[in-house]
């Protein structure tokens, strides 16, 4: 049955106030209760009171589509314009920083925003538009602008991906038995590990079994994406 032209799923949606934004908004906060296990569209639809129908509507079928269109949805929310005139570093820095913000506030989300961007990328256009821009501004032109690009979207997405990977399950237990095995480190066979374990112990990637929701990697970040600005640096003109 249509209504003015229009689709039953679509006169449901606007019958109780939705867009495709307030599904999207629903969608990052039920993946922020429960995780991409516990999501899935019958599932929002039930927690909104709607049909699937009204869902699929907005968003489409398939779950690898919605999760992409959710990806995209955090993302575009972190990204303001640039000011005119403003340095590339500045940018591309603030890009950074923008986006571990965003995953650290939606770490489920975190986990399958690397696969979504690279499997359903038009829907981050805004994200792919504000990396060239930056990218173009610094001096990057033909083959060496995506050659820039790639370098620049893989640091973007790879050390927060690291830094909120999921911890196994049956937590406690793999806890104890990590701290036990880190206990044992033969110092004769390791030595700089085992010298440097008591700093690193719990703040460095695969040694810790807290992930950066709870212990975050601060100071790694920032060494991070200053010496990956640097180097772009050190391939330009810019």
């Amino acid at each position: 049955m249509t209504t003015g032209g229009r689709s039953g799923a679509e006169g449901a949606g606007i019958r109780h106030g939705l867009d495709k934004a307030a599904v999207l908004d629903a969608a990052v906060r039920l993946i922020d209760a429960r995780g991409t296990a516990g999501f899935s569209v019958r599932e929002l639809a039930r927690v909104m009171g709607v049909y699937p129908a009204t869902i699929y509507w907005h968003i489409g079928g398939r779950k690898d589509d919605f999760l992409a269109e959710v990806a995209a949805h955090v993302i575009d929310g972190f990204m303001v314009p640039a000011p005119k005139g403003e340095d590339w570093r500045v940018t591309l820095r603030g890009l950074f920083e923008g986006y571990r913000k965003a995953m650290h506030r939606h770490p489920n989300i975190a986990t399958f925003t690397g696969s979504q961007l690279v499997s359903n990328g038009m829907s981050s256009a805004p994200l792919i538009e504000r990396i060239l821009d930056a990218l173009g501004r610094a001096g990057f032109e033909g083959t060496a602008l995506i050659d820039a690009y790639n370098a620049t979207l893989a640091a973007l997405v790879g050390f927060v991906t690291l830094e909120l990977a999921a911890a196994p399950a049956r937590q406690q237990e793999w806890e104890d038995r990590f701290r036990e095995d880190l206990a044992q480190i033969d110092a004769e066979r390791f030595p700089r590990l085992h010298s440097a374990l008591p700093d690193m112990a719990n703040k460095a990637f695969i040694l810790r079994w807290d992930n950066g929701s709870v212990v975050p990697l601060d100071g790694g970040f920032r060494v991070y994406v200053e010496a990956f600005i640097a180097g772009l640096a050190s391939r330009t003109k810019g």
